[in-house]
């Protein structure tokens, strides 16, 4: 097949003697290709590399086919011997050219990892056998042709990825107890198995000193095996994790850092470096080079520790490949060592979004000192800065008289905040503009900050104030994003769900610079604490972010600080019914499809003119609510709606309020006026019910729920199709009231007139009979129904009372004249 077969190829190269910004580099070269699935899963020490399907050759940074009569290839070594998959379906070995078949029992079934650099030993697993439910790693003597199974009883299953030339393996192992459940492994000569920690990890690979790498529990490690002892590394600034993939006989170890949103950057180690792993494109930048788009994962090093190679983010059968040459200029013999602090943990005071951190640095020389030493700040602040939140890496070079660098360490510092932190899986989706009072603050929509800090911006708020704030941000095309936020009133260090939380509401396909926005008003508790306090607006993808601090995917937090003074306490509103939220943990429906009802009280001696019902609805983004039904019912005597006291159809709403939601849905205060309606409470509190119906073109509309019921009564729900009232629980097996809220106006029963008459009656619900009590005779009563006709005229009062049993039931108005001419109007509701 002809050379060059994969296409588009960049080299990056720095002559050796050229001075960058005050450095003196080394000749060090970075060849990225961009062809699909071009990774360069192998290389070695004379910088012949392995794609799966080809050859690859860093001089040249081209690519070729293998031979005929083999299809995939696995490893390379210094021999230039190469490991692969042959046409005649046998695992074989390529030398000048050659491929020869394994003249064992392992096919192109088993899998193939490595090849000692003296091409003794072979490594693998075989294919999973469903006889027996197991597949074992294996290791392969070319010079014996012996195979032997890494099959140790104690475990399910096992495989070997990495061999050196004493025909070391390592790999992992399976838990039989456990299932599942990975183990890192050393599969020793002697034919025993080395358990490094029982706890979740593998090795990767192992160099002819002993040293094996891998990573345990999200840490990237490395092993001796001579010394049976453990090194653990924290993954870089902005990673979660790290783990090391293959090591070099010079002890340079590569692999990856994994962050946010399924992306790896390439990182390196060696003590000469840091004391920890450092991304590989710092390293890069030393000598001048911008690796500043180089992402993905360093699969493997060559034996002298010149050259790297890997591959792109994504699966490696599509990513495209890259690789590196040091030039031997990667570690520098030097008599003169930096000596680096570890690493540096601090806590920001309250209200700071920086700290100041002093550290030292020296070095050592074994003999004399050189004349003309200088310690250089390459990353990171100088001893003394000012440190933001967060983590900074620092990185120091130890330079000669002419500009070499003789040494280098890093370490890292990490300013805490006092307040706990979100926390994201994902990439970070920013909020791109708050603005509330004094805070007017527009950030990037591609910032990749999962937590970001404006303390120094402050806004002024004051004790029963209420405050508009908007919020803009960017949700990853067409998704949907809730935005929260949270305020420390008490100023107790830590944000309370149930006190301290606001719903701001729901974005959905925005750019963060288009103008959509969520809006809100946050009135200042009348005992919140005076003084400075810690504002956090917090938005997430698909799931409402109800915890400051809780596990997300997409999103982003803001922190900023208020400055709390004296006011006037607000007057609280006790008329309204209203059944509050639970976060938006729960909705119910279809609420188009069927009359949802839920109870509330009437307090005794109060008359409620009920004049707004407000529902929290779910819908789908897009989708409208067109119009609603309500409905007034008395109760029936604790079996949940009676009879039906008067119906508004057909209402359109006033107003659509977006409010957050929840699980891809948005949540809308939807508000209908109707005509203002008097529901009576005499003597005792009165239960009434409210229902409702909407309609609209969502798939399904949903009723917000509240499961911890503030009402004497569960939902009730109205079947169709038998005609009755059905319970919650008997739908949805438990109980749960809607998310509603009812505005109007509360009166005290009785006026002046009632008073000097000394009037009354009850009782309101009247089941039969209803008393009037009167100082003054009376003269007359009338009974007009809703509609104003006369259903009884001059009805008989006998000893005080009124006989209504024979009324059908519903709501009356009662006129009574008395002796003096005066007439009382009221009305009843006959059950």
């Amino acid at each position: 097949m002809s050379n060059n077969y994969f296409l588009k190829a960049k080299s990056l190269l720095i002559a050796g003697g050229m001075v960058m910004g005050g450095l003196v580099s080394a000749q060090v070269q970075l060849n990225q290709l961009s062809g699909f699935g071009t990774a360069i899963m192998d290389i070695n020490s004379q910088g012949h590399g392995l794609h799966s399907g080809g050859y690859y050759d860093f001089t040249t940074n081209s690519s070729s086919g293998i031979e005929s009569d083999a299809v995939r290839v696995s490893a390379i070594n210094d021999l230039e011997q190469v490991v692969g998959y042959m046409s005649s379906g046998s695992l074989g070995v390529r030398l000048d050219g050659v491929w020869t078949p394994f003249p064992i029992s392992l096919t192109e079934d088993d899998t193939l990892y490595d090849i000692s650099e003296n091409g003794i030993w072979v490594v693998g697993q075989t294919t999973w056998d469903p006889t027996t439910n197991t597949a074992w790693g294996f290791i392969y003597n070319t010079e014996t042709n012996e195979l032997r199974l890494l099959d140790d009883p104690a475990y399910e299953y096992s495989a070997a990825y990495g061999v050196n030339n004493d025909g070391y393996a390592v790999g992992w192992v399976d838990d039989l107890p456990s299932g599942t459940f990975r183990m890192p492994a050393i599969f020793n000569p002697d034919g025993t198995t080395t358990v490094i920690e029982e706890n979740v990890g593998s090795m990767s690979g192992i160099n002819d000193n002993g040293l094996a790498v891998g990573e345990l529990e999200g840490q990237a490690i490395i092993y001796d095996v001579a010394n049976a002892t453990l090194q653990s590394f924290t993954a870089p600034a902005s990673h979660y994790a790290v783990t090391f993939t293959s090591i070099s006989n010079t002890d340079v170890a590569v692999g990856y850092a994994e962050a946010p949103g399924f992306s790896r950057s390439p990182v390196i180690y060696h003590s000469f470096l840091g004391n920890q792993p450092r991304l590989i494109t710092d390293v890069l930048a030393n000598f001048g080079i911008s690796g500043s788009d180089l992402g993905g994962t360093a699969y493997r090093i060559s034996t002298d520790g010149n050259y790297v190679a890997g591959f792109t983010d994504g699966p490696a059968f599509m990513a495209s490949g890259w690789a590196i040459y040091f030039d031997d200029k990667l570690l520098i013999e030097s008599e003169c060592t930096l000596i680096c602090p570890e690493n540096i943990s601090v806590t920001a005071e309250n209200g700071e979004s920086t700290a100041v951190v002093n550290y030292e640095l020296s070095f050592e020389c074994i003999d004399e000192v050189p004349e003309g030493l200088e310690i250089v700040l390459v990353n990171g602040l100088p001893s003394g800065s000012e440190f933001p939140i967060g983590t900074t890496s620092v990185y120091h070079e130890l330079r000669d008289a002419d500009g070499n660098v003789i040494s280098a360490c890093a370490f890292i510092v990490e300013v805490n905040d006092t307040y706990c932190a979100a926390s994201f899986e994902g990439v970070a989706e920013p909020i791109t503009y708050v603005n509330f009072e004094e805070i007017d603050n527009e950030t990037s929509a591609d910032s990749i900050t999962p937590n970001e800090f404006f303390l120094d911006m402050i806004a002024n708020v004051s004790q029963g104030q209420t405050y508009p704030i908007a919020v803009e941000g960017y949700t990853g095309d067409g998704y949907v994003n809730y935005v929260n936020v949270f305020i420390d009133w008490n100023q107790d260090g830590e944000f309370d769900t149930e006190t301290e939380l606001y719903h701001i509401g729901a974005l959905f396909n925005s750019s963060g610079m288009d103008g959509q926005q969520v809006t809100a008003d946050i009135q200042v508790p009348n005992d919140a604490l005076t003084g400075l306090t810690r504002m956090r607006v917090i938005k997430n993808y698909n799931a409402n972010p109800i915890q400051a601090c809780g596990e997300y995917f997409y999103g982003q937090t803001e922190d900023y600080s208020l400055m709390v003074e004296e006011g006037t306490p607000a007057e609280e509103d006790d008329c309204g019914k209203e059944t509050p939220g639970e976060n938006f943990q729960t909705g119910l429906g279809p609420i188009d499809q069927y009359i949802f009802a839920n109870d509330f009280e009437v307090q005794a001696g109060e008359m409620f003119t009920i004049e707004q019902v407000k529902l929290n609805l779910w819908i789908e983004p897009l989708a409208e609510i067109n119009a609603g039904d309500i409905y007034l019912y008395a109760d029936s005597d604790g079996n949940g709606p009676g009879e039906e006291l008067i119906a508004f159809t057909g209402l359109t709403p006033s107003s659509i309020k977006n409010v957050g939601g929840n699980f891809g849905f948005i949540a809308y205060e939807v508000t209908f006026d109707i005509n203002p309606f008097e529901l009576i409470a005499e003597e005792e509190n009165t239960t009434f019910w409210v229902g409702a119906q909407i309609e609209s073109n969502a798939q399904m509309v949903y009723l917000e729920a509240n499961q911890t019921l503030n009402t004497s009564y569960e939902q009730y729900i109205f079947d169709p199709d038998d005609l009755i009232w059905v319970t919650n629980t008997s739908v949805f097996e438990y109980e749960a009231d809607g998310v509603l809220e009812l505005v109007g106006e509360c009166a005290t029963l009785g006026s002046n007139e009632l008073m000097a008459s000394d009037f009354s009656y009850y009782p309101n619900p009247v089941t039969d009979i209803l008393n009037i009590n009167s100082q003054k005779a009376v003269n007359s009563v009338e009974i007009f129904n809703l509609t104003g006709q006369k259903v009884q005229n001059n009805a008989k009062v006998q000893n005080g009372q009124i006989n209504m049993s024979a009324l059908n039931s519903g709501l009356y108005v009662i006129r009574v004249t008395l002796e003096n001419g005066v007439i009382e109007t009221f009305k009843v509701i006959k059950k």
